[in-house]
């Protein structure tokens, strides 16, 4: 259900099947315990990442008190937690968790296990997020590498690694490289039915990172209208997606197009997130930047203003924050 990214009905399903194994097998049962970790995780995709971390953060005292701290369900919890943090624009705080998990995985469960190998990736997201491009080139090499020789490349963490390697290389500007990778990574995509959806997002982004503006334009796009299609305008993938073809517009200097699109997502991630969801500040940060350029700068403002208490939360090393001097205020 995850990976078709059909993740309104996961979250549907998921809510009755905990309600009913409450019921009949009670809250420490491993299949309810389980239940939990899954719709928290469902809860975290769909963007709703303060009751994420209220989920995480109810489940993963309660797991580790019955099944330990080095169980596998426990540390999954616990993996979880951190990617909310990372989403929520704490980094540090996420990486230092992911750290922490790794060296329990690598320790009790080796570093050959599915589950150490797909820390590292994370670890690896985390960390090109944060700025630190160079450290993650290098071990996101060295991540496919493992991964690949460990489980074979059709492996689902596999894919996960190949993709990270890809964004990796376009965030160092080694587009060519990364246009290289591009070819298997769909075509492994599509041989075991993985998410279309990441990979008609990653073609479009390294499109718009190598200034091809007419093919992103149309990437874009069509990346927009399967995100709609598979989860619902609504979804925060689908805003994602639309804020990217703004992006797009906004480099091909079509500024009311860029704007009107950044204003829809706006007002779709404040209706679906609030106000002080990572996504929603990046919006007004783009719509911050096209009112700039069109000399609104009143208006600019204003949303640069609303930004101000939101981005507080956020580490100096998001590049939500890096970018702020970009579009005329500072931290």
């Amino acid at each position: 259900m995850l990976r078709s990214g059909r993740v309104q009905a996961a979250d549907r399903e998921l809510q009755a099947l905990l309600a009913d194994r409450r019921r009949v097998l009670g809250d420490d049962h491993l299949a309810t315990l389980t239940t939990r970790y899954y719709l928290a995780r469902v809860v975290t995709r769909r963007g709703r990442l303060a009751d994420a971390r209220a989920r995480f953060s109810r489940l993963a005292p309660h797991a580790a008190m019955l099944l330990g701290d080095e169980d596998r369900l426990v540390l999954e919890i616990r993996h979880g937690a951190a990617v909310v943090e990372a989403l929520s624009g704490r980094l540090a705080a996420a990486e230092a968790a992911l750290e922490e998990i790794h060296a329990v995985r690598n320790r009790v469960y080796g570093p050959g296990d599915p589950d150490t190998l797909a820390t590292r990736e994370q670890l690896v997201w985390v960390v090109g997020t944060a700025g630190r491009v160079s450290t993650a080139l290098a071990e996101s090499s060295r991540v496919l590498q493992d991964t690949v020789r460990v489980l074979g490349e059709h492996h689902p963490h596999s894919l996960a690694a190949l993709y990270r390697r890809i964004w990796v290389l376009g965030l160092a500007g080694r587009r060519a490289e990364a246009f290289d990778l591009l070819p298997r990574f769909e075509a492994l995509t599509r041989e075991v039915g993985a998410d279309e959806l990441r990979c008609a997002s990653l073609t479009a982004w390294l499109l718009r990172l190598d200034g091809r503006l007419d093919s992103a334009a149309r990437a874009s796009a069509a990346a927009v209208d399967l995100h709609t299609e598979v989860l619902g305008p609504h979804e925060v993938e689908t805003m994602r997606s639309l804020d990217a073809l703004g992006l797009v517009h906004l480099l091909q200097g079509r500024l009311p197009a860029a704007e009107t699109i950044f204003r829809d997502v706006l007002d779709r991630r404040i209706r679906e997130l609030g106000e002080e969801h990572l996504d929603t500040l990046v919006a007004r940060m783009h719509l911050a930047g096209v009112l700039m350029r069109r000399g609104h700068f009143s208006a600019a403002a204003r949303e640069l203003a609303l930004m101000r208490d939101g981005v507080r939360g956020v580490d100096p090393e998001h590049p939500l924050v890096r970018r702020l001097p970009d579009v005329g205020w500072g931290r």
